[in-house]
């Protein structure tokens, strides 16, 4: 039987092209894409699930459930503290109520409000007037560029005594409010990232005339009124000891810091009493709040979150984003970061910003040498990975190095623990010890640890001065040579006491 080969159309064969083409386009392109989008579905309802198994919020809505529960509880919690500060064991409890308007104070000034916080806004508008003149100015910014334990210079003792004379009566009433309870600051975390933060320049203002009373009355030789700006200035910066926020809990461990670096100052010059400095060695080491700082990461990880679905931040990160291929192809980025943005890796870079921020998170909960430790091996791995095109987990992910400012921060809190011991060892003995385990059991019931390796805080003693500093984020022992700048990257963190 003859078979007759069957004739071949060229619109088969063209037919048979275009399927061959479908089915490429379908293994090596639309597959991938379903999967892609799997992917990031899968990644960001895991991590999403992981985060509310642990009952963390995970948006702005979220956290005006959430935020006002923490507050009822810190505020239960920092009022039964308070009560213990002020009404030791075996004291009077009985207090008199706080009226509903306060009295004037002496001198007639008038400061509205129950609470130290609600009192704040009024007590800087008593110490913005009388302006600071030019000269003055630049006095000051010398002073605060170079504080450390150096005596004050003539001009510069001259320039805080006109500042504070002129305002004396301002200054009394700072004094006087801060012995209200210390309340806190309304913060709407509605507002996303970008929450009112007007009163953190009214309480930096009023630390700044605390801090320059605490120096100028060391320089005269004061010790009772030195202790008392410091003092007062710890229960100024407690209205901000609680806030939910990353930033505003970074310049509360700021505003502590620099009242160590004042007592240094006052330490220098003179020596308050036993029970001043007490008191100043409790105050430093309950200035320490691991859980605040936890909550601060919370909520910056649910502000975090809602960026991701804000169209105006899409726009500003596509707009910022820059590479190569722009130059040749005018808004590549723009349309690539769009295009890969409707297939899902919005979500998948959602996703590994919902992990990192989790990882630091639950690092914070750990002591903090051990915190410490965590964040910087995400920022070696997970936060170094590199991507070839721009990721706005890129631009959210501020925490870690904020958690390095913190430790350093924190290191300079706890040396303010320790030369308050010392000094009151001083006191008794009369001299400074050989070692820091001189100052247990009496002065402290155990030497607080550098956050960078957890071991205890270094100490040298150099004649009669002596420096207690830590080893910093070179995590080297520079044998208490400072580094320089506000971001050190070597040297020591050191407070240092010269007698």
């Amino acid at each position: 039987m003859n078979h007759t080969p069957k004739r071949a159309y060229p619109w088969q064969r063209r037919r048979r092209q275009v399927l061959l083409l479908v089915a490429s386009l379908g293994v090596f392109v639309v597959f991938p894409l379903i999967a892609y989008r799997w992917t990031a579905s899968d990644r960001i309802r895991e991590a999403f699930e992981s985060a509310r198994a642990a009952k963390l919020p995970m948006s702005v809505k979220d956290l005006a459930t959430w935020a006002p529960a923490q507050a009822a509880k810190e505020d239960s919690e920092g009022t039964e503290a308070a009560a213990v500060a002020e009404n030791p064991p075996g004291a009077d409890t009985a207090s008199p109520a706080i009226p509903q308007s306060p009295p004037p104070l002496p001198g007639g000034v008038q400061v509205p409000g129950k609470t130290l916080a609600a009192a704040i806004p009024a007590l800087y508008r008593l110490l913005s007037l009388p302006l600071e003149t030019p000269e003055e100015m630049d006095s000051l910014r010398n002073l605060k560029k170079e504080p450390g334990t150096r005596r004050l210079e003539e001009t510069e003792r001259e320039t805080l005594r006109k500042l504070l004379a002129g305002r004396q009566e301002a200054m009394r009433a700072v004094h006087e409010v801060s012995h209200r309870p210390p309340g806190r600051f309304p913060i709407d975390l509605s507002r996303g990232r970008n929450p009112d933060s007007s009163h953190v320049k009214a309480v930096a203002e009023v630390l700044r005339y605390l801090d320059y009373e605490a120096r100028l009355e060391g320089e005269d030789g004061n010790t009772d009124k030195a202790a008392e700006a410091l003092l007062t200035g710890f229960r100024v910066a407690d209205t901000m000891r609680n806030e939910p926020v990353i930033y505003s809990h970074i310049f509360y461990c700021r505003c502590v810091a620099n009242l160590a670096e004042a007592l240094g100052h006052v330490l220098s010059r003179c020596t308050p009493a036993d029970a001043q400095l007490a008191k100043l060695s409790t105050a430093f080491a309950k200035a320490e709040t691991p859980q605040t700082l936890t909550n601060a990461l919370i909520t910056e990880q649910a502000m975090g979150i809602s960026l991701y679905d804000d169209p105006e931040f899409q726009r500003q990160i596509t707009e910022g984003m820059h590479m190569p291929l722009d130059d040749y192809v005018p808004g590549a980025t723009t349309l690539l970061m769009q295009g890969m943005g409707s297939l899902g890796r919005n979500d998948l870079d959602k996703a590994r910003y919902v992990r990192m921020m989790s990882g630091v998170i639950e690092a914070s909960r750990h002591p903090a040498h051990e915190m410490t430790a965590r964040v910087d091996g995400m920022i070696r791995g997970p936060w170094a990975s590199q991507h070839w095109l721009p990721r706005p987990s890129d631009s959210l992910a501020s925490a870690p190095w904020m958690i390095r400012a913190y430790a350093e921060l924190l290191t300079t809190v706890r040396a303010g623990v320790i030369a308050s011991a010392m000094e009151r060892y001083r006191l008794v003995g009369g001299f400074t010890p050989e070692y820091l385990d001189g100052l247990i059991p009496a002065f402290l019931d155990s030497i607080p640890l550098d956050p960078f390796d957890g071991k205890p805080l270094r100490f040298r003693r150099e004649n009669a001065d002596y420096l207690v500093y830590g080893i910093g984020i070179n995590r080297t022992d520079d044998n208490g040579k400072s580094g320089d700048g506000p971001h050190r990257r070597t040297g020591d963190i050191v407070l240092r006491v010269e007698h």
